[in-house]
């Protein structure tokens, strides 16, 4: 599903964000600190720009929010960049900056919240990179897990306010490095989501591989506030690359003729610098 063009970014936006009986919890590593519910609404509600409240733009959204908080974090020094983020923070302070109510949050929102998805994210210097083989060094870099505190093993659902609707298959943990270079946001070596879109011309091609596994994506915003998006998915021995835009208001499109700006960022996510990552214990 993420080498279509728009099924990556829509993965990545769904699962990002009820409450049921506690189970086990995500237990943070020495040191880490918890991120308090304020300072994740005040990181929600500095985004601007664009449409919080959409499916389609909640990859976005995670992005920049655990980008900001690492890099507010890093400031008080590296032994505070482990940070920890309750799955009921994250809903309550979506809500607060959107001023949804809990009955209107997307069905990704709602769906983090009901299987307790908490957030770990390592922003410690030096703790993700391992060198640059081509290209400059990242200006951000995280390794982010969320997890299960209910320990649900695997769930999938339709999402039918998506634009396309997509159906998408969650793990127990999902995990991925989160990398930027001077506005290029990269998602990689994501692990644990898979899904298909559901509607529009690619969803042929679909009902006959399959749900395919996400592998990247990366993203470019505009100055007209459009994100561009690259991202490649695996299903078996087939790895496919695709690319779309997401309008401001959540409309993902192919990516338009008569827009060489759009074209421009599209060429350079396609270039993104090669890396590799140092080993890291997702347990």
């Amino acid at each position: 599903m993420y080498s279509t063009a728009v099924s990556l970014p829509c993965a990545l936006a769904l699962w990002s964000l009820v409450a049921a009986a506690p189970a086990s919890s995500l237990v943070p590593p020495a040191g880490a600190r918890q991120v308090p519910r304020s300072a994740v609404a005040a990181a929600m509600a500095a985004e601007q720009g664009y449409d919080l409240r959409v499916t389609t733009n909640q990859s976005r959204l995670q992005s920049q929010v655990l980008l900001r908080l690492a890099r507010e974090r890093l400031r008080e020094g590296p032994s505070a960049a482990v940070l920890f983020i309750d799955h009921e923070d994250w809903f309550q302070a979506y809500l607060q900056a959107t001023g949804l109510g809990a009955e209107q949050a997307p069905l990704s929102v709602g769906l983090s919240r009901l299987h307790q998805y908490d957030i770990l994210v390592d922003a410690r210097p030096g703790a993700v990179v391992a060198s640059v083989a081509a290209g400059l060094p990242p200006t951000q870099a995280l390794n982010v897990l969320w997890r299960s505190r209910r320990g649900t093993p695997h769930y999938s659902y339709r999402d039918r306010r998506s634009r396309p609707e997509v159906e998408l298959s969650f793990d127990t943990t999902v995990s991925y490095r989160l990398v930027e270079w001077d506005g290029l946001v990269a998602f990689d070596e994501i692990e644990g989501i898979s899904g298909r879109p559901a509607t529009g011309p690619l969803s042929v091609l679909f009902r006959l591989i399959g749900h395919a596994r996400a592998i990247w994506s990366r993203s470019l915003v505009s100055a007209d506030g459009w994100q561009v998006i690259v991202g490649q998915g695996r299903k078996g021995p087939f790895s496919r690359t695709g690319s779309v835009t997401v309008r401001p208001d959540g409309l993902a499109l192919p990516l338009p003729p008569d827009r060489t700006d759009l074209a421009a960022l599209e060429q350079r996510l396609r270039r993104q610098p090669r890396v590799s990552y140092r080993p890291w214990n997702r347990e």
